[in-house]
């Protein structure tokens, strides 16, 4: 459930985020690699530039 509500953050904020960007693949519409500036990366499927199918959500891990 946690996992499905950080999916749907990251859907809303996908399209508005400046510091993200594309590291493979085509991230426009096909299968690609996107990082965020928190460092977040996706690895999946995109349509038209936005997060959509399948694909692996990995956030970094924190230290404190």
């Amino acid at each position: 459930m946690r996992k499905q509500v950080y999916l749907m953050v990251l859907f809303c904020f996908c399209g508005i985020s400046i510091h993200a960007q594309c590291l493979s693949g085509n991230c426009d519409n096909g299968e690609g690699i996107w990082k965020d500036a928190t460092g977040a990366t996706y690895k999946g499927e995109f349509k038209n530039g936005t997060i959509s199918g399948q694909g692996i959500l990995t956030y970094p891990t924190t230290i404190i």
